[in-house]
């Protein structure tokens, strides 16, 4: 098995894992089996293994848990593995799965999967358990779990189509009921649990006038029945988002999450824990800027808060560290410049692990404790970085079906665009054919055949703006060329009548098609009406007599080219029908049994 080297160097104040080349502070774990990791999850156990987790994507769809491990004592990294095997593993929120360690240093990890319901698996030394199908829920997402130090296991979901939040608990070896947390009559998500000291807490979040964080708690023993939730810190109007909780040592629950305010135009992480009958008001961990994802570790009564700054798709990582109102500074995660999701953990030693990904590639990378708390390792990280100048957003969109015949409906999806220190907030789309459109994602019908400029247009939070042109082709038959026709008199002695011959010309643009006939169509020019089939020809041929013909000057013709689907050219073609040249009458041309006494040349 190749396995992954890395070294540790140790600062008196901070302490960054380091490559084996000694040029990165961050080592990666993903080798990229499919090309875009996310949701990475990470564990210590008792003897300083680390174990992480996280989703590999094979699409938006579809993808599956990969799972590696350092080893202390053979200071190595193992090969990834997949851990899930299902290919189903993906989520609306991108963030499904989450991880344990329990005293005997069994490693747990619980996912979700789409269609399927929520799983687990655990690891004892080097042997996996089976998969255990924990519920059949088929859009459950946002999986959390943990884990005590007898093995029992809590984990909590919600389900993104109802926005219900649920949990499910083995106890003993023995699985309980599903129960759900949520109010039925409101719409519930982002839900986190921990367990320490024989308490087990939950947070999510729940429409009271708009999403706040709800936490309810219970015992370890078997069945043991969940307080009703409430309402940590209502500060209506603004918002939570992100929640997460952390029970320490002591069994006192702490909290984190986004306060975020009522233009959603920015947001601070917020930082509460449980003093007497209730939390306190919240602390502002850092300014109000744009910030996701607040995840909590815990190790001896001191507790470590990691959040990520900047965009949502890609900002920098920070901590803080301590208990309640005595913390440290905020520091830097060395080298986590455009981290979208990430996870932190404490070694036996106090040192915090951490793991993100960025560009879709896994890293893991470690720091000393902050310090306050009295505790907690030596603090005195690199001062963040100053934030940088607002940056443009960045335009893309992606649509399907790339063609097709006319009418065509595409659906437009904008929201690959991106804003490296915000997020976008606007899409106008213009199609190219006259119509416009608002929206991340939007539908449009192209009603006629040929290439249109689509066009995007976004908007980021602070105005900022940004575009970006593709070109979308409609398919359609084109109608022949050079429609043309000639009426000649027939004078024979038995009878006199008309006859005209019409013709057409292959059109090269049709090459790419099966054309298998074309149609012969006309109208009389001095009467109400449209057009009338009249004939067809195979595809080999270009002309047609016509001898149904009543008198002179009186019809148009137009010829359609029909493929092998079923497709056809628009009629009217060439000038619609109408004559536009008179040929002089007179010439007299020979056939068998009669003779033309005259003619009148039209093109169509």
């Amino acid at each position: 098995m190749r396995r992954l080297r890395l070294k540790t160097v140790w600062a008196s104040a901070l302490v960054f894992l380091v490559c084996a080349a000694g040029a990165d502070a961050r080592t990666r774990l993903s080798v990229n089996q499919s090309g875009y990791c996310y949701s990475p999850r990470i564990a210590y156990d008792s003897s300083g293994n680390i174990h992480v987790c996280w989703v590999d994507a094979y699409s938006d769809y579809s993808g599956d848990i990969y799972y590696s491990r350092y080893s202390a004592g053979a200071d190595e990294w193992s090969t990834p593995i997949n851990v899930s095997n299902s290919g189903r593993v993906a989520s609306e929120s991108m963030m499904l799965n989450g991880v344990g360690v329990d005293d005997s240093q069994r490693f747990y990890v619980a996912w979700g999967e789409r269609g399927n319901g929520v799983f687990l698996r655990s690891l004892s030394g080097d042997s996996w358990s089976g998969v255990e199908h924990v519920a059949s829920y088929g859009d459950a997402d946002y999986v959390r779990m943990a884990a005590d130090g007898s093995g029992n296991v809590f984990i909590i979901w919600f389900t993104w189509g109802s926005r219900e939040v649920f949990s499910r608990a083995k106890v003993g070896g023995n699985w309980e009921g599903v129960r759900r947390l949520s109010d039925g009559n409101e719409m519930a998500k982002f839900p986190a649990i921990s367990v320490n000291n024989g308490l087990v807490a939950a947070v999510f979040t729940e429409t009271i006038a708009d999403y706040q964080m709800m936490y309810c708690q219970r015992g370890t023993g078997f069945n043991a029945s969940w307080t009703s939730p409430q309402a940590v810190y209502s500060e209506y109007p603004m918002a939570a988002q992100h929640p997460y909780v952390q029970v320490d040592s002591s069994g006192t629950p702490h909290v984190v999450w986004v306060r975020v305010d009522q233009e959603d135009t920015g947001n601070v992480v917020g930082y509460s824990w449980r003093s007497g009958s209730w939390f306190t008001a919240p602390i502002n961990l850092n300014s109000w800027t744009y910030n996701h994802w607040p995840f909590m570790a815990e190790q001896n009564n001191i507790v470590h808060i990691l959040w990520q700054e900047g965009s949502y798709y890609g900002g920098s990582l920070y901590y803080r560290s301590g208990w309640g109102n005595d913390l440290s500074g905020i520091y830097y995660v060395a080298d986590s410049d455009g981290a979208m999701h990430m996870d932190l953990a404490v070694d036996p030693q106090g040192a915090l692990g951490f793991v993100w990904t960025s560009s879709g590639v896994t890293y893991f990378g470690t720091a000393s404790g902050g310090g306050g708390g009295g505790g907690g390792g030596g603090g005195g990280g690199p001062a963040p970085p100053p934030p940088p100048p607002n940056e443009p957003p960045r335009a893309d969109f992606n649509f399907q079906p790339q063609t097709g015949f006319a009418p065509l409906e595409a659906e437009f999806d904008g929201t690959a665009s991106r804003d490296p220190d915000g997020r976008v907030v606007q899409w106008h789309w213009q199609f190219g054919d006259g119509e416009q459109g608002s929206g991340g994602r939007v539908f449009h019908t192209f009603q006629t055949q040929g290439v249109f400029q689509v066009k995007l247009t976004v908007v980021d939070d602070r105005g900022l703006t940004d575009s970006i042109v593709k070109p979308i082709e409609t398919l359609g038959i084109h109608p022949p060329l050079n429609v043309r026709w000639e009426t000649f008199v027939d004078e024979s002695v038995f009878m006199t009548r008309y006859v005209t011959e019409v013709a057409w010309d292959r059109n090269p643009e049709n090459d790419r098609y099966d054309i298998v006939m074309y149609r012969i169509f006309r109208k009389n020019e001095g009467e109400s009406g449209g057009w009338k089939f009249i004939a067809e020809t195979t595809a080999d041929v270009f002309q047609y007599r016509d001898t149904d013909v009543s008198g002179r000057d009186l019809y148009a013709y137009s010829i359609t080219a029909v493929d092998s689907a079923g497709h056809e050219s628009r009629l009217g073609a060439q000038g619609g029908g109408s004559s536009s040249e008179n040929a002089p009458s007179g010439r007299i041309r020979p056939e068998t049994g009669t003779g033309f006494r005259s003619r009148i040349l039209k093109r169509n």
